[in-house]
């Protein structure tokens, strides 16, 4: 089974992710370059990995939209990224725990079931990313911790520290 998406001129593939948390962020990076590599309407993908996107969408997807109408016009495209996207990371997940993110999203909201792209990758990032508050308590604890020894080296604290 090819990972790989062609659009216009370009082939691109589609980075795979094998649900480990050490290998989260360099897929999230992959991905997101993939989907700005996904044009739709000529404008790319990427934008719908993003909450503020949200806005963009109709709240419901089987709302009849008016394409001669801006606003509507913009709603058609982020659909359509969207769609495209959340095509793509079907694709990306690589194990039934991965899958079972984007199933979720799809089951999450009746009116809207393709799913919002933008809440898989959210979930990704909140599941294997610490929490900046926590990391920053325990770095406090760490730091309160360590001390200066009488006669030592500040230096040789500053790199106990960088450590």
């Amino acid at each position: 089974m090819s990972n790989t998406i062609t659009t216009n001129q370009t082939s691109t593939t589609i980075p795979r992710w094998d649900g480990k948390k050490e290998t989260a962020e360099v897929f999230m990076y992959k991905f997101e370059a993939a989907c700005t590599l996904k044009m739709v309407d000529g404008e790319p993908c990427h934008k719908v990995l993003r909450e503020e996107s949200e806005t963009q969408l109709p709240t419901d997807e089987n709302t009849t939209l008016d394409e001669s109408d801006p606003d509507d016009a913009k709603k058609i495209l982020a659909l359509k990224q969207n769609e495209q996207v959340m095509a793509m990371l079907m694709i990306a997940m690589h194990t039934k725990e991965g899958m079972s993110k984007v199933m979720q999203e799809m089951n999450r909201n009746p009116i809207f079931q393709t799913g919002q792209a933008w809440r898989i990758i959210k979930s990704i990032r909140d599941e294997c990313r610490p929490d900046d508050h926590i990391s920053e308590m325990e770095l406090e604890t760490e730091v309160n911790e360590i001390k200066l020894k009488k006669g030592e080296d500040p230096n040789v604290l500053l790199e106990r520290l960088a450590d």
